[in-house]
């Protein structure tokens, strides 16, 4: 899946933030825990007024993700 995020990540960086967080390091637990990611790989899609926008678990396709990026980033 890391092809896929960076690829979008050089068509949407400007508009939307992308992070990876590595829930198996115990520092980051409570940002997994915010965001009830229990499993990898898990994306989460937010706006910018914090809501989550829509989750993914498992693989996903590149066309679906960028879709709810679209979402987010007006297009």
């Amino acid at each position: 899946m890391r092809p896929v995020v960076d690829g979008l990540d050089k068509r949407y960086g400007d508009r939307v933030a992308f992070a990876g967080v590595d829930f198996y390091n115990s520092a980051n637990a409570p940002l997994a825990e915010r965001y009830g990611v229990t499993g990898h790989p898990t994306f989460v899609v937010v706006g910018s007024d914090g809501k989550e926008v829509a989750r993914f678990r498992g693989y996903i396709e590149e066309a679906a993700l960028e879709a709810e990026l679209k979402k987010v980033a007006g297009s």
